[in-house]
């Protein structure tokens, strides 16, 4: 009988030893849960089930509701998410828990009053019970900050890509307006100059010092019009109105022309 009673002392010690070492583990895992930046989560894949099995504190910064009234509804876990994104992590639950892979996701919440759009990370990792259900441990995380900044970012490079094609299109047309002027107005005043040294050459032919003067102004105006000319072309070459095909050909023929090397072009259209 003695020894029975021992024993059975024995027992109650190591059974009250457990339970204060198994409280002592669960505040310990609370604690921890409670400080880390993310909801700490526990669900339960059976079927076509994911009931809640615990969350963290933070849940409630990150649902704006009480923890009470979220682990009331186990079931509808999932629920908080937008429906699109809910039927996503159903699928993604369902296809990691047959291979028992870690699962890396993320998606959006439902709208809150006073909130916008919340995006949220999700990482877990699934272990199978007795019961041949698997338990999911995991966190999710508020990455709302992160997702605005990316999409901040591709606003602006779209911005910056808009401004860029602005300001070539301005160019270009600046380019154009330079070079029509180039020939309306400069081409024509020196044509105008041209046909004047023309006729005083006629007029003046028994006159040699003169006639070789007026000679000399008419190399300078051709060399005026010729330097025009590649100047306007240099501005906008004419063949760029024929499109970029018609210009690229020109372009690779003149490269022919002027190195001595073959150079072959071809367009799918």
């Amino acid at each position: 009988a003695l020894t029975h009673a021992l024993e059975a002392a024995a027992s109650r010690r190591r059974q009250r030893a457990a339970e204060a070492a198994l409280v002592e583990s669960e505040a310990r895992f609370r604690a921890l849960a409670a400080n880390l930046p993310g909801v700490v989560f526990q669900i339960l894949s059976d079927a076509d089930r994911h009931p809640l099995v615990y969350l963290s504190e933070a849940a409630q910064r990150l649902f704006g509701e009480p923890i009470e009234r979220l682990l009331d509804n186990p079931d509808g876990f999932l629920d908080r998410f937008e429906p699109d994104a809910a039927q996503a992590l159903r699928a993604a639950l369902a296809g990691h828990s047959g291979r028992l892979a870690d699962l890396r996701w993320s998606g959006t919440l439902r709208p809150q009053s006073g909130r916008g759009r919340v995006w949220v990370a999700l990482a877990a990792s699934p272990r199978r019970l007795p019961s041949g259900s698997v338990r999911w441990d995991g966190i999710l995380t508020d990455i709302t900050a992160q997702k605005e900044a990316e999409h901040a970012l591709v606003q602006s490079r779209t911005e910056l890509r808009d401004l860029a094609s602005h300001l070539a299109r301005v160019r270009e047309e600046e380019r154009e307006a330079i070079a029509r002027e180039i020939h309306d107005d400069v081409g024509s005043t020196l044509m105008a100059v041209k046909f004047s040294v023309a006729w005083l050459k006629g007029q003046l032919g028994h006159e040699a010092p003169a006639v070789a003067k007026l000679a000399e102004l008419d190399r300078l105006v051709d060399v005026a019009i010729l330097s025009s000319s590649r100047i306007m072309h240099d501005l906008r070459p004419g063949i760029l109105d024929e499109g970029i095909v018609a210009a690229l050909e020109w372009q690779a023929r003149d490269f022919q022309q002027r190195m001595g090397i073959t150079c072959g072009f071809a367009a799918s259209a």
